[in-house]
């Protein structure tokens, strides 16, 4: 289990499953049974809420257009 929050560890498993996502047929990505945590990280990376914020829904375009304009240090707590 990862030990450090906020090292940039959720950011590198988007941006894997991203260019993962053509060769599997992906279109969306989803975060399930979401904490409060996941949440603001999901907004983050530019997926919506789905069912009062309980999961979190992205398409692949969104997400890549989050990454690509989001330019805050992770690394900062």
């Amino acid at each position: 289990m990862f030990k450090q929050q906020r090292v940039g560890h959720g950011r590198d498993l988007i941006e894997r499953l991203l260019k993962l996502a053509p060769e599997f047929g992906y279109k969306y990505l989803a975060i399930e049974c979401a904490n409060k945590n996941a949440a603001a990280f999901g907004e983050r990376m530019g997926f919506s809420p789905y069912e009062n914020g309980r999961h979190w829904v992205g398409s692949i375009s969104d997400i890549q257009q989050a990454l690509a304009s989001n330019t805050l240090d992770i690394s900062v707590a």
